[in-house]
């Protein structure tokens, strides 16, 4: 009988981890076709942002070598001018006194806020316009995020300079998207993409509720109008078009970042650089380490499960008996809380679900009048209460069951 029972346990935990798994690829693949430009308003806006770029050259592919990110841990400022210096050479312009430095986003609230970064204009004390390229600080101990945020920013720069500004703010920054992929500086971009995800907090929760509850929730850091799966899209269209093949530029790019250029799956990536080595390194321990927690709160667990069979309690050793009017009345107390319970989730859910019901209406009736404005724009928030309204019946269902299981036991001991 224990070993059996341990089976049983062992069984549910590694399907409940299968399944774990096979959600998490099921999602990534969604998210990789998000890259999908369903609108044809943004196609025609892409091509005529592209042509409009058409004026300035489209230069090789710029690959940062280890020295480009390799001073910057030692003094963050000065590898921060020596990332800008190699940018200006690269594009070929000059500096003309342009100021790049660090900020508190404390001390701009109206301009750069909690933005990446900025690029702007101001009069000095001499009266004379100087160009500032500020990045926040709080990226400050990430040299990827730096490179990428400076990228973006300076390309700014050199468009202004030639005057290729669009007045939309969301156009212009789709427009020096576009530029940093065509001026070649796509990878610096790319490097500084990110996610942090809650692996192990999912995991412990998935296995402590027994696979009935999965808490998975990913932070992507991304700057500028794409998002990383469309940037990557975008980026694949360059390098067709140079004619390089995307296994040339993997060893240049960062281990998390490669996930959102479009390339085969399951091949070995050699690192470029000292730098990506270093982070290959580092990221195939954080990989082993995810691997072998579950594998280990799996066996605890097991172990537990095995003792507790061979303990008197479990095997009809000497214990205290409950007296069954205190029992009953505990079964009671249960009872109450449990239906109060079920009842304030019926009515949330019920509430949910009226709303949802209202928001598909109007979603109906805008696709019915041709508004796609107002249809895209209702989209995220409708799927977001969804997601959380199916998460709510769920909890709903399994406490009304468990009221029931403890309606049934009351009823057993009369």
């Amino acid at each position: 009988m224990d070993t059996a029972l341990g089976i049983i346990i062992l069984l549910v935990f590694v399907g409940g981890l299968v399944f774990f798994i096979w959600y998490i690829i099921k999602r990534d693949r969604r998210n990789k076709q998000k890259w999908k430009l369903a609108a044809e308003q943004r196609q025609n806006l892409l091509s005529y942002l592209k042509d409009k770029l058409k004026q300035i050259p489209s230069r090789e592919l710029f690959h940062p070598e280890a020295a480009f990110y390799a001073g910057y841990k030692k003094n963050p400022t000065d590898g921060l001018h020596h990332m800008a210096i190699e940018i200006f050479n690269w594009l070929k312009i000059k500096a003309d006194g342009c100021i790049i430095d660090f900020y508190d986003q404390k001390d701009f609230p109206a301009n750069g806020g909690d933005t990446a970064g900025f690029y702007t204009r101001k009069q000095n004390s001499s009266g004379q316009i100087q160009e500032v390229i500020l990045i926040n600080k709080k990226h400050k101990n990430n040299a990827l995020a730096v490179g990428a945020i400076l990228a973006h920013e300076m390309m700014h720069l050199y468009l202004y300079r030639l005057n290729i500004v669009e007045p939309d703010r969301n156009n212009n920054e789709l427009m020096t998207d576009l530029a940093t992929i065509r001026c070649g500086l796509s990878l610096l971009v790319l490097n500084g993409f990110s996610f942090s995800d809650s692996y192990y907090l999912t995991i412990i929760i998935f296995i402590i509720t027994v696979g009935r509850f999965i808490y998975y929730k990913k932070q992507e850091l991304s700057f500028g109008y794409f998002k990383p799966y469309e940037f990557g899209k975008e980026v694949a269209y360059y390098l067709k078009e140079k004619f390089i093949r995307t296994e040339q530029v993997l060893g240049y790019i960062s281990p998390q970042a490669r996930k959102y250029l479009p390339h085969k799956r399951f091949i070995w990536t050699k690192s470029a650089t000292d730098y990506i080595k270093i982070l290959d390194r580092k990221h195939l321990i954080s990989n082993v380490f995810k691997i072998i927690v579950p594998c280990v709160l799996i066996g605890f667990l097991f172990y537990i499960a095995l003792e507790y069979d061979s303990s008197p309690t479990s095997t009809g050793g000497n214990v205290d008996a409950v007296p069954i009017s205190s029992y009953k009345q505990n079964l009671g107390t249960q009872i109450d809380a449990c239906k109060n319970q079920v009842a304030t989730e019926d009515s949330q859910y019920q509430s949910e679900k009226a709303t949802l019901n209202s928001m598909d209406s109007k979603m109906t009736s805008y696709q019915n009048e041709g508004d796609t404005d107002s249809y895209n724009s209702m989209v995220d928030n409708y799927n977001k209460l969804l997601k959380k309204a199916k998460l709510d019946y769920q909890t709903y269902s399994n406490n009304f069951d468990s009221c029931n299981k403890l309606v049934n036991q009351y009823n057993a001991s009369n």
